[in-house]
């Protein structure tokens, strides 16, 4: 993993952005083709050039000043990452990158070098994101079409190293929603391993030739000393059409028991981070005996359907905090669905808001996720959990001070709609509850009543000392963030410390 020397602060940072493919694709009807024999395509650029001559100079970028820096080509190989052309079957390399905990990464973009014989002006490529499991990626997170190219004017035997650039906020596609589209230019990361697959894409001029043509190579990286695990890479199936690939027989493996040996890959990751000021845990979806999940939440004009759950956190007393990412889980079988957050103050244990009048902050939800099941409350199944998510948030909350929030969603006045804020879960933790018990107010509750559980919801933000003063005092002892200075911030430091963070 990478560790940067310049890290003062008492957490690490690593960080990656996204993409895949460029807009000036050219379009291919999906005719299936001859299959060729690939068992004499090389998976290293070595194998195919004639004469590999580098000095050290002939790449010169520094690279980008970023969380993650995997490094320059250093000029010892590349790996076959290619679908297409000499590859029909298809190849995808892939290599990790490590995000401390503690934080979220808000991704701005990820580049990543490759040297390939593509025609220039047919030069592309997709970059794909995957989540950890046992050192190999495993689930696709997300997947990046729109890119930058730039040639770097380094040839090696008609092979152009070529950089992509994949910005987060350019990966539009206008036949998805308006959600999907929101969700795809909003990503934000949590702490752990991930990895990140950048692969050439055919340029579509050797469909029927019956020799090798176009490729790509991911170049290596770091000379052979690895940053957490080594490169993997899997191959495909042909399917018989030049722009459909099939991965589903294959496996990750690492580059070491299979191509060019021990190495990393050229890539970098640039992300905003901010420091998660509580983690309630995820959302509960056990109903099997019928036990209740969450409690309604839903703005409304309607007097009977007007409601809201709401959970207490508190700003520590050091420093106010300029708030920029929060999330939280809904129950719905609303469809189409605007999500909010709302922000109330304390009034002795309870929050101090009254249905129909205006919260300290509130904020429409940036990107909905589907979590991919259902529950049951008050007798009502199909209730799909969602995730909501509020990006680039900018608003600071005064330290020392306890507060409250509130997710819900916008009623459409259906009679059998329903909203729910999750109650949470966390395994980590033997007590759900962190300050007070979450409280819930309307359809049907008069007052703000507690209803013995937490909810699921997560806030993260910067310092944002509202005077500016130097004399201001820090609170290095509060390493977690909870407003107080205790023996488990010393243990909670130890535990990052052992891990590699800071």
């Amino acid at each position: 993993m990478v560790r940067l020397a310049s890290m003062v602060t008492l957490a690490c940072s690593t960080m990656i952005v996204a993409g895949t493919a460029s807009a000036a694709d050219v379009a291919v009807s999906a005719q299936p083709v001859a299959k060729k024999s690939v068992a004499n395509a090389p998976m290293s650029l070595r194998q195919r050039v004639s004469n590999w001559n580098l000095g050290t100079s002939v790449f010169g970028e520094g690279g980008c000043d970023c969380i993650w820096f995997n490094g320059d080509w250093d000029r010892y190989d590349a790996q076959a990452s290619h679908e297409g052309g000499a590859f029909p079957q298809g190849v995808k390399a892939a290599d990790d990158f490590y995000l401390c905990e503690g934080y979220v990464y808000d991704l701005d973009y990820i580049c990543g070098y490759l040297c390939t014989d593509s025609l220039e002006q047919l030069t592309k490529a997709r970059l794909e994101l995957y989540s950890d499991c046992n050192g190999r990626p495993d689930r696709l997170l997300h997947t990046f079409k729109v890119f930058e190219k730039t040639e770097t004017g380094v040839v090696v035997d008609g092979f152009r190293l070529v950089k992509f650039t994949f910005n987060v906020a350019d990966q539009i596609d206008p036949l998805l929603s308006d959600n999907e589209n929101a969700c795809n230019t909003n990503i934000v990361l949590k702490g752990g391993t991930y990895w990140v697959s950048l692969v050439g894409l055919s340029d579509n001029r050797c469909i029927t030739m019956p020799t090798m043509c176009d490729s790509s190579f991911w170049a290596t990286a770091n000379g052979g000393v690895i940053r957490g695990s080594v490169a993997h890479k899997i191959e495909g199936e042909e399917t018989g059409y030049p722009t459909q690939f099939d991965y589903s027989h294959g496996s990750w493996e690492p580059l070491d028991e299979c191509c060019i040996g021990c190495t990393d890959l050229a890539f970098t990751v640039c992300a905003d981070k901010c420091k998660i000021l509580i983690d309630n845990g995820g959302n509960d979806r056990d109903d099997a005996n019928g036990r209740r999940v969450g409690d309604r939440s839903e703005r409304s004009t309607s007097p009977t359907r007007n409601s809201r759950a709401a959970d207490d956190f508190v700003v520590n007393p050091c420093h106010d905090l300029r708030v920029c990412y929060i999330e939280g889980c809904i129950y719905t079988n609303c469809t189409g669905f605007e999500g909010w957050f709302d922000i109330f103050g304390n009034d002795c244990k309870e929050p101090s808001y009254v249905l129909g009048t205006s919260a300290l902050q509130s904020g429409r939800a940036t990107c909905i996720v589907d979590l991919g099941y259902t529950v049951t409350i008050d007798g009502r199944s199909g209730l799909t959990a969602y995730r909501l998510e509020f990006h680039d948030l900018d608003f600071v909350l005064p330290r020392n001070a306890h507060y409250w929030i509130s997710v819900n969603i916008r009623d459409t006045f259906a009679q059998n709609e329903r909203a729910y804020f999750c109650y949470n879960a966390d395994c980590r933790r033997s007590c759900l509850i962190r300050f007070n018990p979450g409280h819930a107010i309307g359809a049907g509750l008069q007052q703000w009543t507690n209803v013995g559980r937490d909810f699921s919801f997560l806030i993260a933000g910067d310092d944002a000392d509202a005077d500016g003063s130097a004399s201001t005092p820090t609170c290095q002892a509060d390493f977690n963030g909870d407003g107080t200075a205790t023996l488990q911030d010393l243990f909670d430091f130890l535990n990052s410390w052992f891990a590699g963070c800071p």
